[in-house]
């Protein structure tokens, strides 16, 4: 879940509408993400993050929390739209999301930082 340990470091102590930025593209490669986040959200929020067969939704946690992370950006003036490519065309992202997080990780350890939401690796 690439995007959602790289949103985990994003800062909301300043509005990022104070900078300019007004639109925010999240790019995945991932179906289950693209599915999770543009329709089975509202389903899911209607029932209590519990799926068709009654059971808790898998990731709840991590949905929920990029759920609320988008209504924050939102909240700031900031809108949020989901694009879903193709692997083959997202590999430099990985690439980039994987140095960026072991910096972050490196960070974290060297400072005593723990993680605030444990949501897996890239």
């Amino acid at each position: 879940m690439v995007l959602m340990n790289l949103l985990q470091t994003v800062n909301f102590s300043n509005p990022l509408n104070g900078v300019g930025i007004r639109d925010v593209v999240l790019v995945t490669d991932s179906n289950y993400l693209f599915s999770c986040l543009t329709e089975h959200v509202y389903a899911w929020e209607r029932n209590g993050y519990r799926n068709a067969k009654g059971k808790e939704v898998s990731n709840a946690n991590a949905v929920r929390w990029v759920e609320g992370l988008v209504e924050r950006f939102e909240g700031h003036g900031v809108n949020v739209k989901f694009w879903k490519v193709d692997k083959k065309d997202n590999w430099e992202a990985v690439d980039l999301a994987r140095r960026f997080l072991d910096l972050h990780n490196q960070f974290r350890r060297r400072h005593g930082i723990r993680a605030l939401l444990n949501i897996g690796t890239v």
